[in-house]
């Protein structure tokens, strides 16, 4: 009843949610005005109960076949903004009106198994110079962005901070106007106060929507090298496809039912549970036999009193007797049969769910424990359907049918028995109708079991044929039986009694309908296993490398952060592509390595071989200590990751500051916001090896600024190595590492490296636009002449704090 109610509330509180007007007037498509969005003092909450709304007065205009680029910092809006025009975000004041319909690309995009390609041009043929400002040039954008190099391009360009509008206008009004947009940014002498979401308890459409896609940020083109270098065609992209999910043929094996019955039991249970089910139907058999002999007695008690054997008094008491006597036995029958029965039931069905607790245990341990290459190829929803629809069946429905069956089973066990014993040349036919049966039963059981599997709506009316046509078959079988039954006994008359002929024939009679449901229950039963039989793959799934292994690392491991890569091939799969190919390379103690590359250039490769998310062929030392030959728990613990990013303004932002309970998935935060609150978590380790795994893809260049001081300052003693969206954030590394299609392209100092004008860093550096590209420059020229060694090491600190040292950054 109580997981009713909470059902029940729960189905309430989504009902009762808002709902989105879908009736909002728009501007007609035929009417000649320029605009296509128009917003005229819009504010807008996302929950009302907090002070500060998520938009404030915003008006804009966005004329037809036009681009409109927002930027500001992390939480001033801007998603908020596309939200609003999606009407996914209640407006309170003010007008909005668009023209036409609207094509949504999320910060969060949604993503099919496949190649980037085929995610982007679903089988089209690919053309590399056409994209937002050619493809799609003849409609009107709305684009939001960090990336201040794209806003030349721009039609127009709206700054949001706090939700209010800072400035809008096109590149070269702003700039006139004297704004400097980079500054802005970046360095502001006020820090910005980051919007506020709303609390935990607030449930809107932008939790939903970010709650249900999936996949992660695109890449940024500014890391792409020139057009002419990839206008032919793009590089092969390595991809792991999603595998379909194996559906199993044929009968369920032994070993899936010898594994679910000896789950939860030692053979101590299993023995009681045999001799519990004996005792009971031994027990129902014998109050019937009883009856019978109560009643043939009787009948020759009668008869001697009719003959005159016995005189009245003594016939008196010996009825009374006999009553007090046969009553006593019959009563102790049938009372031993309920009470064994209901034992049996108790203890079978509390074997069951021990059984499936322990599957469900062994599962979830194999799923903990499975490499990270098994997610990327079985999609979510399949793992949560094995621990929710196939546990579901074992917990509730299979123990339910299986006991059933088996009450079923041992009652027309006994009506067989009871009828051999009575008439021994009734086994004569059961031997035929027996192998007819089987033959019926298999024939049934292939075809029903892969209608059951298929679970297709289609299928339910097969499902419900067959099942009717095996019933009928069933019923003609026990028809013969009762038929060579009552003739057996018109036959053999005169060698039974009337009692036993009542007794068989009232058995036979009870198959007609309980033999058809106990095989029927057995074939639901069957097919019910296939939930065990998916439950027991799990429980089989290969695991990772061991926790903890015999060679443990000393307890100050790694104490310099030296890391070494020695002929390091890695992939995701025994059967997959090699993402990483014969990488030989040293990072020093204490030294900040960029590392840069196009999309599935193996970035990201390099750091999961770090951490053995798939073993890599090879070898990597750190700190001398080689990483394979330690468990995976003393080597993931000594390394931290960590999307690093400013999180005290947003905390003393909060309502309830650090006390703030965050929603599923922190869904009300923007993505920014998501990102700082992921700072505690993992860079108060005190760790000597950091990994920044392109954490700042969706923070602003200030914020970025900030981080890579913070990784400066705080660090000093700490091995960090940095995969980038952005070059300037890299471009102040001690060195930079340019990766292609898993191989080392280039690797120097950055100075060094943009030198060369036909290498691969200098292109990159190009693409941001001269300005840029001049301000980078001049970033590594002062770096070089910093006294920074030529082998890549840091020298010449004047401090050194220790890396732990990062409360101030926290709070």
């Amino acid at each position: 009843m109580r997981l009713f109610k909470k059902s029940y509330l729960s189905f309430q509180n989504f009902l009762l949610l808002k709902e989105v007007d879908r009736n909002t007037s728009g501007i007609p498509l035929d009417e000649k005005n320029p605009n296509c969005i128009e917003m005229k003092k819009l504010t807008c909450y996302w929950d009302k109960s907090l002070d500060a709304p998520s938009l404030q007065n915003v008006s804009v205009n966005v004329k037809s076949h036009k681009l409109l680029t927002v930027i500001g910092p992390v939480g001033a809006g801007k998603s908020s903004l596309l939200s609003a025009i999606l009407r996914e975000l209640p407006l309170d004041t003010g007008t909005l009106q668009v023209k036409g319909q609207l094509t949504y690309a999320s910060q969060q995009p949604w993503l099919f198994p496949g190649t980037i390609r085929s995610n982007i041009l679903f089988g089209r043929e690919l053309n590399s110079t056409k994209c937002i400002c050619g493809l799609l040039k003849n409609k009107t954008r709305v684009l939001v962005t960090h990336q201040l190099q794209h806003l030349r391009t721009n039609d127009h360009i709206l700054i949001l901070k706090e939700g209010h509008v800072m400035a809008q206008g096109s590149h070269r009004e702003l700039l006139s106007s004297g704004l400097d947009m980079e500054s802005l940014m970046r360095s502001g002498e006020e820090q910005e106060r980051c919007a506020r979401s709303g609390d935990s308890d607030k449930v809107s459409l932008r939790s939903q929507r970010t709650n249900n896609s999936y996949g992660s940020h695109g890449p940024n083109s500014s890391l792409l090298p020139p057009e002419s270098s990839c206008t032919n065609q793009l590089p092969v992209e390595s991809v792991c496809n999603m595998v379909e999910e194996t559906r199993e043929e044929g009968d369920v094996s032994g070993s899936i039912y010898l594994q679910y019955f000896t789950g939860g039991r030692n053979p101590l249970a299993l023995l009681a549970i045999v001799v519990l089910s004996v005792t009971a139907e031994v027990a129902y058999i014998l109050q019937d036999w009883w009856l019978v002999y109560w009643t043939e007695a009787k009948c020759c008690n009668s008869t001697a009193t009719d003959i005159g054997f016995t005189n009245g008094t003594d016939t008196t008491h010996s009825d009374a007797f006999s009553l007090t006597f046969y009553l006593s036995v019959y009563s102790g029958l049938t009372a031993a049969a309920v009470v064994f029965g209901y034992a049996r039931s108790l203890v079978i069905f509390h074997g069951l769910v021990r059984s499936a607790q322990t599957l469900h245990d062994s599962m979830f341990s194999a799923v903990l424990r499975a490499p990270v290459a098994f997610f990327d190829v079985n999609p979510i929803g399949r793992i949560l359907n094995r621990f929710s629809k196939d546990i579901s069946q074992m917990d509730s429905m299979l123990p339910i049918t299986f006991v059933d069956f088996y009450q079923f089973f041992l009652l027309i066990t006994g009506v067989v028995a009871v009828a051999a014993a009575v008439i021994p040349h009734i086994l004569i036919p059961i031997v035929p109708l027996f192998l007819v049966f089987l033959y019926l039963r298999r024939f049934y059981l292939s075809t029903s079991r892969d209608i059951k599997r298929l679970e297709s709506t289609k299928a339910w009316f097969l499902f419900l044929m067959t099942s009717r046509w095996f019933a009928l078959c069933l019923d003609s079988l026990c028809s013969v039986f009762i038929t060579f039954t009552t003739f057996a006994c018109i036959f053999l008359r005169d060698g039974l009694g009337a009692g036993q002929v009542g007794l068989v024939l009232t058995y036979a009679v009870t198959l007609l309908g309980n033999f058809q449901w106990t095989v029927r229950q057995s074939a639901e039963v069957e097919n019910m296993m296939t939930s065990v039989e998916r439950v027991v793959e799990y429980t089989q799934l290969k695991s990772e490398a061991s926790w903890e292994t015999q060679k443990r690392p000393p307890p100050d491991w790694p104490s310099r952060g030296m890391v070494m890569f020695k002929r390091v091939n890695f992939s995701y799969g025994s059967d997959g592509p090699q993402v990483l190919k014969d990488i030989s390379i040293t990072f020093q103690p204490n030294e900040k390595v960029g590392v840069v590359g196009r999309t599935g250039a193996g970035k990201s490769s390099l750091v999961s071989a770090l951490f053995r998310l798939g073993e890599p062929e090879g070898e990597i030392y750190i700190d001398g200590v080689l990483t394979s030959e330690i468990g995976l728990h003393d080597l993931r613990q000594k390394m931290s990751i960590i999307p690093q990013v400013q999180l005290r303004p947003v905390v003393e932002e909060l309502p309830g500051r650090l006390e703030t309970v965050l929603a599923e998935s922190g869904s009300n935060f923007s993505v920014g916001q998501r990102q700082l609150v992921c700072l505690a978590r993992a860079i108060l380790r005190k760790n000597r090896v950091l990994i920044i795994d392109e954490a700042t893809a969706n923070v602003d260049p200030r914020t970025d600024k900030l981080i890579q001081r913070t990784i400066r300052d705080k660090f000093r003693e700490c091995t960090v190595l940095t995969i980038a969206h952005r070059l300037n954030t890299v471009i102040d590394s001690d060195r930079i590492l340019v990766l292609d299609s898993g191989t080392i392209q280039e690797l120097d100092r950055p100075f060094t490296l943009l030198q060369n004008k036909d290498g691969a860093l200098y292109k990159m550096v190009q693409q941001m636009g001269p300005t840029e590209a001049a301000a980078l420059l001049e970033a590594a020229r002062q770096l070089y002449k910093k006294g920074r060694s030529l082998n890549g090491s840091v020298i010449n600190f004047s401090s050194s704090p220790n890396c732990s040292n990062s409360e101030d950054l926290v709070m």
